[in-house]
Formats: structure tokens, C-alpha cells, sequence
């Protein structure tokens, strides 16, 4: 056997024990492993850093090897309207909603031209942070159109729910959203809310959400970790 035969055998044997023993759990030393295995230590050591690689492990020193949590995985399709909380559920997750603010801010160019209001002009503006059981999950801040009677409106236990909160409140329908996606790289603010590195990869979704009768209800930018969300588009074809 090769030596790169051999590394590839402990890293898949190893990876078999990672799946047996469940998130959290630790996994035997290197030289534990290398006699169970019947492989060297460094043949060991190599497979180990390969797998804490592909986010399987975590590795902290003097402590050991553990078993890493199963990650969070969003899935969406993009041609259908799925609010936040209900990708958060589909994938088998509580959905929990925190670091709310409700303030009014200037409007940014695109919602004073969406909103066909004065640049600058005061929009309620929601943030807030969505997370999947404790796991931070999406960031996102609404401008609200200023048309829409929301002023009476108590929001200290607003769950997050914006469709949900139009619909109920402003008899209104969204009947679509307009989306475009970017990759940006996560500024300390939104690595810290995150809880990812800085400069990390981010997909950016600035959303319009229109009602049956055209009217632009909300400008949405949201924030997720790349690694996060899985997009599915459905193409027909002509």
C-alpha cells in the first residue's frame, strides 16, 4: 500500500468513527488510533488534519479531538417566496429570532426610489437576527414603505414574521419578490452577529417584496454564511 493509499484508508476508516460516535463526541488520541488502526502516527495526524479540513472534527489543543456539530444547512428554491422561519423549520431547526432593533433610518437610494419617496426621507427600518436552534443563521434589516399604517404597531414581540405582519396588519398580499444575490465578504460587524471570521464569504439577498396590485411593500438585505444555504433553481425549458 502506497503511502497515499494509506492515508486515504485511515482517513475513511477514521471518518466511519466520526459518524458512529455522534457530534461532541472525542475521539481516541493519535497514538491510540495509530495502534487500533494499525496505521503510523503521522499517517494518523494527516488523515485527522484532513478531516478538521472538511469541518468534521474540530481539533483544540491539549484537550483533543472531538466529533464536530452537524452544521446547519438552509435549502431554498429560488423561483418560490419561503419566509426565513420556514427554511429554519423545513431543516429541522427552532426558529428564534434576536438582536431586534425597530428605528427610523434614511432611506438608502434603492427603497427612496422603490418607495418613490425623497432621499433620506425617515423609513421604519427592522433588524434583526434569525437563528436555527442557537445557531445564527440570517441578518437581515427591512425599510418599510412609508405609505403602509404601522405606526401604532408594537413590535417588542415581533417574531420575525414580516409577510406574516403586512398581511395582518396592512390587508395586503405579497405576491412576489424581486431578488438579487451577491457574494460579499463579511465586515467585523457582520462576522461578530454571525459568528463567522472576517472577510469570510457571504451570499447578500437584497429582496422587494410587491403586493397583488404592484405596490412595493419592503426593501430586505439579509445576510447568511456561504456555506449555510443551498439555492435550488427549477429551469424549464421552452
Amino acid at each position: 500500500m502506497t503511502k497515499s493509499q494509506r492515508y486515504l484508508e485511515a482517513h475513511g476508516q477514521i471518518l466511519g468513527l466520526v459518524v458512529s460516535l455522534g457530534a461532541g463526541a472525542r475521539l481516541p488520541s493519535e497514538e491510540t488510533l495509530a495502534g487500533q488502526l494499525v496505521f503510523s502516527r503521522n499517517t494518523i495526524r494527516d488523515a485527522l488534519t484532513k478531516l478538521e479540513r472538511e469541518g468534521a472534527v474540530i481539533r483544540r489543543h491539549g484537550l483533543g479531538t472531538f466529533v464536530a456539530p452537524q452544521p446547519v444547512r438552509l435549502n431554498a428554491a429560488i423561483n418560490t417566496v419561503a419566509p426565513i422561519h420556514e427554511l429554519i423549520l423545513a431543516a429541522g431547526f427552532e426558529p428564534h429570532v434576536r438582536a431586534q432593533r425597530v428605528e427610523r433610518c434614511p432611506a438608502v437610494p434603492e427603497a427612496s426610489e422603490v418607495f418613490d419617496c425623497a432621499k433620506n426621507t425617515p423609513l421604519l427600518t427592522v433588524s434583526l437576527l434569525h437563528l436555527a436552534g442557537s445557531t445564527p443563521a440570517v441578518s437581515i434589516t427591512y425599510q418599510l414603505n412609508p405609505s403602509l399604517e404601522l405606526e401604532a404597531l408594537d413590535f417588542s414581540q415581533f417574531d420575525g414574521q414580516m409577510i406574516a405582519l403586512l398581511e395582518q396588519h396592512c390587508a395586503v398580499r405579497v405576491h412576489q419578490t424581486r431578488v438579487r444575490i451577491a457574494a460579499v465578504l463579511a465586515t467585523p460587524v457582520l462576522a461578530k452577529s454571525l459568528e463567522v471570521a472576517a472577510n469570510s464569504a457571504l451570499l447578500e439577498f437584497s429582496s422587494i417584496a410587491y403586493s397583488t396590485t404592484g405596490q412595493a411593500l419592503y426593501r430586505s438585505v439579509s445576510y447568511q454564511d456561504s456555506r449555510l444555504l443551498e439555492v435550488n433553481v427549477v429551469r424549464h425549458r421552452n
